[in-house]
């Protein structure tokens, strides 16, 4: 009897043994399929990311994308994205551009500077005067009635085009006139749309509705002296698009779009190299540009993925 009920007792901790870990190891597995790969991102380039991830979770539902909204998603986000290609990459990580967006100096339609600027047309040259402080002695000889009536307003921050505007006009973002906004960049346009003399710039998505394709009511881009046919690109988000992808516009910023993530991460590679395969074709869709034949055939050897042998 005693023998028996020590087998009994023993088989049933061995049993227990086996089902912990059965279950260690389902959970584990269970884990590993289920791990969401958080995209850390700026608000002008999340709807292309999500329609990239909505169409790619079509072929591969068991590989879970998402934007990073909240603070803790954030900070263990899988992918950060990049929007200058100037990113120096590090022994573990790796960076892929996948697009191309456009930076635009904008004013708020019916403002008091909108009144003062009017149809004035800006060259590089101007902007540069009108957006960024200067030692210039014939500059501060020569007082700008523009130039004294606005006020800047710049983002801040990783994730503002604040850095790559500055950057294309030869300048650091310190020497922005007026103030630094918090926060997204999408918060310039309320600032200049509550301030009758504030001006300020921003990625296209940001400027232009994504549904009518036409700049927001309450925004207005400021003239820049270029040609004819490109000042009447400025109508519509594609003709835009379709001007910028096939000649330079002076005075508009063009910056790559990265994603920066672990080197040997198969499962982001997959993702990555789906989307320089297809996932391209929806870039104008949400105002964003494609790269071209010759930033293609750089970034894809970075890419280990099916998806770019298949092409």
């Amino acid at each position: 009897m005693k023998k028996s009920l020590f087998t009994i007792v023993f088989t049933l901790i061995l049993s227990l043994s086996f089902a912990e870990a059965w279950a260690g190891n389902y959970n584990e597995s269970d884990k590993a399929k289920s791990q969401t790969y958080y995209i850390n991102a700026p608000r002008f380039v999340r709807p292309l990311i999500e329609k990239w991830i909505t169409e790619y979770k079509r072929i591969k539902p068991e590989d879970d994308f998402a934007i990073a909204k909240s603070v803790t998603n954030k900070a263990i986000s899988s992918i950060n994205i990049e929007i200058s290609d100037s990113k120096v990459e590090n022994a573990n990580n790796k960076t892929v551009y996948i697009a191309k967006y456009a930076i635009l100096p904008i004013i708020a339609k019916g403002s008091a500077t909108y009144e003062i600027i009017g149809k004035k047309e800006f060259n590089e040259k101007k902007l540069k005067n009108l957006f960024f402080t200067s030692d210039d002695i014939e500059e501060s000889e020569n007082k700008d009635k523009v130039k004294d009536h606005t006020v800047v307003y710049s983002g801040n921050g990783i994730s503002s085009v604040a850095t790559p505007f500055a950057s294309y006009y030869g300048e650091s973002v310190s020497n922005f006139r007026g103030k630094s906004i918090a926060g997204d960049d999408i918060f310039l346009n309320t600032a200049i749309e509550n301030d009758p003399n504030g001006i300020s710039f921003n990625a296209v998505p940001n400027i232009y509705d994504i549904q009518s394709r036409l700049i927001k009511n309450n925004l207005d881009i400021i003239h820049l002296d270029v040609s004819k046919d490109q000042q009447n690109a400025f109508s519509s988000l594609d003709k835009l698009i379709t001007s910028l992808e096939i000649s330079t516009i002076k005075g508009i910023p063009i910056e790559k779009v990265g994603f920066t993530y672990n080197k040997d991460d198969n499962k982001i590679d997959d993702f990555v190299g789906w989307i320089l395969a297809n996932g391209k074709s929806f870039n104008h869709q949400y105002g964003l540009l494609e790269l071209n034949v010759k930033d293609i055939a750089q970034e894809t050897p970075k890419v280990k993925s099916a998806y770019i042998a298949q092409k």
